[in-house]
């Protein structure tokens, strides 16, 4: 009969094992939070031994350190701020020394180790370390602990149950690193990309605003080369308007109203001939947005013919070709008009001695 009740037992005691087992390895897949991972396998670790206390120590950097990371059933001051030095007579620096699980039934009567004040002003009587190994290359995450209020066996089956837990554990400390690292790396590079991109377009920005520079001062430097032979022309049309008003002032002052009208229509010719040679001029050497709307080149270039002839000067020869039937383009007259005379300004200068 005691057989079968220790078998009974035996079996749910498995069972348990198991089930704490199955919903921990759902949690540590399922969430991405380290502190809750842990917090809960205190929890279930405890629930399935029949303690309600139990904790994660994390190893430090200097590889000696502990500090309780997580846990249940302790007082205020205890989580994130209690310490356990691993000295060679402390249980913790012999699991982490050895690799091997460490059960003290009673620190009360332990004579092996030595115990945290911590752990005995929270009443601990019963202790069993558990390693939580690192990754690949990595150092120990650090140590799971069953605490107990009374002293307590753990059985073989309970070791074996926390070393399975244990590896489940480091198996999700070591997902969340690797996914914390990735995540950093990540970060990292976007931030190094954000970086690049930001300079690029500053650098991208600064081109810009140079090539504008230089354009208009190169359009500026083209009205500068046009000015000395428009002043001559512009001299011309002065004194054809001049001959004209004085022409009419003289017919009126003799009574001759009859020949006004022709002196008019030549003055008026003429002023038309500067005005639209002015308007070119400001339209070339002006900055201004692209405005481009449906134009006729062939128009826009016989426009043009008078002003290509007086920029290219006497030594030469401007012919003009137009092609028949041509579709309106979609340009800016005002640019076309510029990247024309530029084309002109470039020929005038590359025939210094003339040409066609």
């Amino acid at each position: 009969m005691l057989d079968e009740k220790t078998e009974r037992d035996s079996y749910v005691e498995l069972l348990r094992h198991q089930t704490t087992l199955a919903r921990f390895g759902e949690l540590a897949l399922r969430s991405n939070d380290l502190d809750e991972i842990l917090t809960e396998a205190c929890r279930l670790a405890g629930d399935a031994l029949g303690t309600e206390l139990a904790k994660v120590v994390e190893l430090q950097d200097d590889g000696k350190t502990l500090v309780v990371r997580a846990g249940v059933g302790w007082k205020p001051g205890v989580i994130g701020v209690a310490t356990i030095t691993a000295e060679a007579d402390t249980s913790e620096g012999h699991a982490l020394r050895t690799g091997e699980p460490m059960i003290s039934p009673d620190i009360a009567t332990e004579t092996r180790f030595k115990y945290s004040q911590f752990l005995i002003d929270n009443n601990v009587r019963a202790i069993a370390n558990v390693l939580i190994i690192g990754g690949q290359g990595r150092p120990p995450f650090g140590i799971l602990q069953i605490d107990s209020h009374v002293p307590r066996q753990f059985t073989e089956s309970d070791t074996l149950f926390l070393r399975s837990y244990a590896n489940l554990l480091a198996a999700a400390v070591d997902r969340l690193r690797s996914h914390r690292v990735l995540e950093e790396t990540v970060a990292e590079r976007t931030r190094e990309l954000t970086e690049a991109n930001t300079r690029l377009q500053a650098e991208a920005a600064e081109r810009e605003r140079i090539e504008d520079t230089l354009r208009q001062s190169l359009k500026m430097e083209a009205v500068g080369q046009l000015t000395g032979g428009l002043a001559h022309d512009f001299n011309n049309l002065l004194a054809s308007i001049s001959g004209n008003l004085e022409l009419m002032r003289i017919r009126t002052d003799q009574g001759h109203t009859a020949e006004i009208d022709r002196y008019i229509e030549v003055a008026m010719t003429s002023v038309n001939r500067a005005t639209a040679l002015t308007h070119r001029l400001l339209a070339f050497s002006r900055r201004q947005t692209l405005d481009p709307k449906p134009t006729d080149v062939n128009r826009l270039v016989g426009d043009m013919e008078e002003l290509f002839r007086r920029t290219a000067g006497p030594s030469v020869e401007v012919e003009i070709k137009l092609a028949s039937d041509l579709w309106p383009a979609l340009c800016d007259p005002n640019q076309l008009e510029n990247a024309l005379l530029n084309l002109v300004i470039n020929a005038r200068d590359a025939m210094p001695d003339g040409g066609h």
